[in-house]
Formats: structure tokens, sequence, C-alpha cells
């Protein structure tokens, strides 16, 4: 059919056979549009039979699964209690808590015993001797030093002594020491050593921090001026009249000398 409809378009002169040709072609198209759209109509109808169907399908097989699934953990369990049954006959479980125990037991005391072995085998400490306290020694030039302060002490007061016994021959050396050390650095410069009995001032520094202060002696003035001058009588042979036998012969005159 198709070869004769091919000979009667090829006897047919240009313009038709074109004319013919574009109208087949339109009506081609038309054709495949119903075709299309019956098509279309009919699957719309079907389309809610269709989803039923296929959620029945849906549900069967999910009912299918659920019980492949209880099955196997069924099976599952099943075999899990055959295990464990198998495995209590062949070894109890208390027996085997028992020898854990006793094995445990045991490999604590042998701990032990190394232990207590190791340290009966340790040497014991020893013990660091006493640190020895230093002996101090005296050198020979230490105690000629020693030796000569002594002496150079001694001289000192032996001095002063002496010239306090040139006025008082019963003397004591306890009270012309204690003399000294009031004294003490005043004694070092020669205006410390010696008391100028012309010079008044020198005269009130005498009454007032000897006499007044250190021995305690009050009254007038002009009375604690003729005390002062008494001594300086006293010693009127000496021009230079030394302070320690001034202060001592002072006291003495009046009767403080154990006060001192």
């Amino acid at each position: 059919m198709a070869i004769a409809i091919l000979d009667t378009y090829n006897t047919l002169p240009p313009v038709k056979a074109v004319r013919r040709a574009r109208r087949a072609y339109i009506g081609l198209l038309g054709m495949a549009f119903e075709r299309a759209a019956d098509r279309a109509d009919i699957l719309r109808a079907k389309g809610d039979d269709l989803l039923v169907d296929l959620t029945k399908r849906g549900e069967v097989m999910e009912d299918t699964a659920k019980s492949a699934f209880e099955t196997v953990k069924a099976k599952a369990e099943d075999l899990t209690d055959d295990g464990i049954k198998a495995a209590k006959t062949i070894m109890p479980l208390k027996t085997l808590t028992g020898k854990a125990a006793k094995i445990a037991a045991l490999e604590a005391q042998i701990t032990a015993m190394n232990a207590k072995l190791k340290a009966e085998t340790k040497p014991a400490k020893k013990k660091a001797a006493p640190k020895a306290k230093p002996i101090k020694v005296k050198t020979v030039e230490t105690e000629i030093k020693t030796e000569q302060t002594k002496v150079d002490t001694a001289d000192k007061y032996a001095a002063y002594f002496q010239k306090v016994t040139a006025y008082d021959a019963d003397a004591d050396a306890g009270y012309v020491r204690t003399i000294v050390n009031h004294l003490g650095i005043a004694l070092q410069s020669r205006d410390g050593q010696l008391v100028a009995c012309s010079d008044s001032a020198e005269r009130d520094t005498v009454r007032d921090n000897w006499l007044v202060k250190k021995l305690g002696v009050s009254g007038e003035t002009e009375a604690l001026d003729a005390k002062v001058l008494s001594v300086c009588e006293t010693m009127k042979a000496d021009r230079m009249k030394d302070r320690v036998v001034f202060y001592y012969l002072l006291a003495k005159q009046e009767g403080k000398l154990a006060a001192l």
C-alpha cells in the first residue's frame, strides 16, 4: 500500500505533491495528538485503581518482611540458648568460678612471698656516722693576742690606780676601774684626761655631771662649788690634775664610793 501511495505521489505535479505532503504531515501530527490524549485519559481514569493496587502490594510485602524477621530472630535465640546449654554441660559456671578464685588466691600468695624475699635480701642501709663537731684549736698567735689584751687592760687600770694611791694608799682598785669605765672614750683626749681647776666652766662640768648627776649630791650651787674647790685644793701640788684621781677624791669626800 505504501508503494502505491508513493507511485501516486510521484505522478502528481510538484506543487500539488508538496501541498499534499504538507497536509499529510499535519494530519499525522493531529492523529498522534489524539492518540496521546486518549492514552492520558485512560491512564488518568485508571490512576486511582493503580494507587490502590500498589498500596495493597506494599502492605503484603511489609507483612512478609516482618514475618521473615521474626522467624530469623527466633532461630537466633534458639541457637544462643543451645550454645549456653552446651557450655554449661561441658564446664559448669560454678566450677569455673571456684577455680578462678583459687588461682587468684595462689597468685596473691606468690606475689606476697616474692616481695618478702626481696625485702629480706635487700642490703640494709648504712647509718651515716654522726658528724664530728669541729674542734676549736687556739693557735699560738691567738693566745698571744689574748694575753696581750689582758696585759694592756691591766696596765690601763694599773696606771690610774697608781695615781690614785698617791692620794689614798688604801684605795680600792674596783672603784678606780668603775670610774675609768664611766669616763670611757673621754679619756682618749687630753682635755678629757685632765681637770683645769682654774677654768670655771670646767669646774661647772665636774659639779653638774659628776657630783650632782652621777653621785647624786644635792645642795646650793655655792655649796657644791665649794666641794669641787676642796678637791682642787687637795690636788694643788699637781699642775696637771688627773680626772680619774679628781673624781675618785670627790666621791670619797662625799662618801659615795660604794654607790659607784
